[in-house]
């Protein structure tokens, strides 16, 4: 796995929060959103969104949605589990995590 990230913006430092936590470390490379870098051929190759953090799979998959990566990770790496010991557990923080994204939003907006 590869992590493509950029550590001065918000959405990569949650992953990075995350495998801090978990004690993981994954081969990344940094992204410099200031110099455009996300918008070069080669890392358009790898996520055509643009966006940071991106995590390449081993089969060459790609998600690139924070909260995928997280749960991704923490189902990957199961001990000290962020997102709960069962279903119910599971839905809720992911309930909150987009109750966060949006209301943070419209706050910003």
């Amino acid at each position: 796995m590869k992590l493509y990230t950029y550590d001065p913006a918000p959405n990569p430092r949650r992953v990075a929060l995350l495998l801090k936590y978990k004690g993981v470390e994954l081969d990344a490379e940094q992204v410099d959103l200031t110099k455009g870098q996300q918008m070069s051929a080669e890392f358009s190759a790898i996520n055509p969104q643009w966006t940071v953090p991106a995590l390449q799979l081993d089969n060459g998959e790609v998600l690139s949605d924070v909260i995928a990566i997280c749960y991704y990770l923490d189902s990957l790496y199961p001990e000290k589990s962020v997102f709960g010991k069962d279903a119910l557990e599971c839905a809720k923080v992911i309930a909150f995590c987009q109750r966060l994204y949006v209301d943070g939003l419209a706050a910003v907006a």
